[in-house]
Order: C-alpha cells, then structure tokens, then sequence
C-alpha cells in the first residue's frame, strides 16, 4: 500500500521554494527617460541583479573564459562590442547561478545602434533567454517633455552621475533648506496626528542614488547629446529602429504583466508607484540567506560542531520564540560535501536560511552559497559550475 500524501512534507516545500523561478524584469522606454535609474532601484529593493550591457561585459571578463578574454582584447585594442557580442554576454549572465536565485532586472537593451544587429534580433534573443522577463515596465513621456527635462540634466564629473537643476542646490542655500526641513517636519507631524491611527502606512521607498554634494552645480556641465536637436534626433531613431519591434514584444507578452508607468513622475515617485504595483501581483522576491557572523568577532579554534550550532541558533533571530534550527547537515559545511569532501563549517561562515543555520568552512564557499542556495539540495557528485 503506497505511503499516504503528506502535504506538510518541509523538505519537500524547501525544494520547491529553492526551484521557483524568480521574477524578471525588464526596463524599456525612450532614451532619457529614467529607465537606468528605475532600474537600478528596482534592482536594489526587489534584491536582484541589476543586468546591462556594461555590467554583463565586467562579469564575463571576472570569469576568465574564452568569451572573456575574446572581450578584453577588444577593449584592450580600443574596439567597440557589436550587439551580437553583447546579447551574448548577456545572455550567458543571465544563465548564470546568482541569476536562477535571484531573478534580474534587465536595462540597456536592445539598444539604439542596429548597425551589427536589428532590433527585433536583440528582441529575440531577449525573448529567448534562458530566464525570459516576465514584466516589462514601459516608461512613457512625450517628445515634449522629454527634451525639456533633458535638455536641463547636468553631469557632475566628479561621480558620473546626471542631475536636474532643481535637484541641486548651491551652497549657500543649504542652511535655508535646512530650516525649511524643520518647518516641513512640524507639518507632517500634524498631519500624521489627523491620520487613522488603525490605517495601515504605505511603505516608501526612498532612491540608493547618492546626492549631488552642496555647490555642485558651478561645477556641473552639459553633455552633448543632451542638447534639444540632439535628443531630437535619438527621438526619431528610437522611433524608426526600435519601437515597432518593442510593440510586438509588448503584444506577444502577458498583457497583466506589461506594467505602463508616466515618465513626467519625479524618480522617487516613478520608484515608488512601480512599487505599489508590483504589490498587487503574486511576485515575490527571492529569500536571501542571512549573515550571522560580526566580521569582527572571532571564533574559538577548538569549538565543538554541538558548541557551535548552540552558539548560533539564538543569533539574530526574527523574534525570541522563533530560535533558528539546525539543517540536515548540522555544522558540516554542505556547499564542501557537495564537493565530494566533509569538512566542518565555521562560525564567521554561518548563515540562516529558510529557518536553519548552514555553516560553511571557508568565504569562497559562503559566497557560493550566498549567490545560489540551490547549492544545498544538489548531490555531492553533481557539478553545478
């Protein structure tokens, strides 16, 4: 007689929880139109990877393989990355083992220049990764007011990064502004006395970009493509090149997850609405295995694997009631017995996950761990490389 279903089987809903498939975004929109730092913030909170062509060239150089060293003599003799290249390379980071955890959020591409490869091949090959996105966030702004707040966006040379004038101040300004902070504290302390005190807050999300420094702006400048004819010009070749294959993408996919957001909205308004929408779905972000090691606190050499599991398990825990509980390895480190080795793990190598504790034995195996707990339930013969 067959062995009754048991649908309270915790190992059985840990491997299911392990093997879910993360949620994937990717950011489309007119060139200008805050799609990189949407993305980035999005990135951040929804603690996934942030995937660009730039960052997808770094990581493949860092893996020392053919493709890699193919992308490092091109930049080393000054030669551009066609977009074949680069829809390869994002494509193998996409595969990559951080990446089935912890889901993306995909910016930069397709992009403008079609010169090695027409948009609707990029749209192809983004349809056909081995994670394909499953919400596009579409950012809309008219031509308009595009040009208007482009043409006012200033570089600050000192960290790379655009700002619009309203946004920085000169230096003098600074003590009014803090005054003015104060007086903006006391209406909202009144206003929150008017509130419902039952009223649940919504959460908000504030932008991880760093602000310009005070009198930043004498020492701003203007890019060239930010003035009016130039961006017209982008204007008109996003219009001619890379809509119309953006709109059969936006066709063929979900209608429930293509997600529309006004580009007029300030970036924190913009972060926040996108927020607040993707509450309303079933999408969750990946569970992130948490440190319980101070990196300067040390551990005992001649500690017990029993001492140590003591050690931890009350250690940052969710609450005083909820102790974290010891995996099926115990203190042995799973990531080396996934290896072919048995080693014991170490206490400034200990993480909780899903409620237990795992130790690994060294920081390469930790960070392993860190980037894929999908590590956990493989077998030790198996390769995951």
């Amino acid at each position: 007689m067959p062995a009754p279903h048991n649908s309270f089987d915790e190992d059985k809903a840990e491997f299911q929880k392990l093997h879910e498939t993360p949620s994937c975004f990717v950011v489309i929109g007119k060139p200008g139109s805050g799609k990189s730092t949407l993305a980035r913030n999005l990135a951040h909170y929804w603690k996934c990877k942030l995937v660009t062509p730039e960052s997808a060239i770094e990581w493949v150089i860092k893996q020392e393989s053919d493709l890699g060293s193919e992308v490092s003599d091109r930049l080393n003799h000054g030669q551009a990355i066609p977009e074949a290249l680069a829809l390869k390379i994002a494509s193998q980071r996409i595969a990559a083992l951080d990446i089935k955890h912890h889901g993306y959020v995909l910016d930069g591409l397709p992009t403008l220049d079609s010169e090695f490869m027409s948009t609707e091949e990029q749209v192809s090959v983004i349809k056909n990764f081995e994670l394909t996105p499953e919400f596009i966030i579409n950012i809309k702004i008219s031509d308009a007011d595009l040009i208007a707040r482009r043409s006012k966006q200033l570089l600050y040379p000192e960290n790379n990064e655009l700002y619009s004038p309203d946004l920085i101040q000169p230096a003098a300004a600074v003590d009014e502004d803090e005054e003015e902070e104060g007086d903006e504290e006391e209406e909202e302390e009144e206003i929150e006395d008017d509130q419902d005190p039952d009223a649940i807050p919504e959460q908000v999300y504030e932008l991880i970009d760093p602000p310009a420094p005070a009198g930043a702006l004498d020492l701003m400048i203007r890019r060239p493509q930010d003035e009016p004819d130039m961006i017209l010009k982008e204007i008109e070749t996003y219009f001619s090149n890379v809509l119309p294959s953006l709109e059969d993408f936006i066709i063929s996919h979900d209608r429930q997850k293509v997600i529309e957001l006004n580009g007029l909205l300030g970036r924190k308004d913009l972060l926040n609405t996108l927020m607040n929408k993707l509450a309303t779905y079933c999408a969750y972000c990946a569970i992130q295995p948490i440190p319980l090691f101070p990196e300067d606190e040390e551990q005992d050499p001649d500690l017990e694997a029993e001492d140590l599991l003591k050690m931890l398990v009350k250690r940052d825990t969710v609450g005083a009631r909820f102790p974290w509980r010891k995996s099926r390895w115990e203190a042995s480190d799973p990531v080396a017995l996934q290896q072919g080795s048995i080693q014991q793990g170490k206490f400034q190598f200990s993480v909780a996950y899903l409620g237990k504790i795992y130790c690994m034995s060294s920081e390469e195996n930790i960070n392993k761990f860190m980037e894929n707990p999908d590590l956990i339930y493989c077998h030790p013969s198996q390769n995951t490389s």
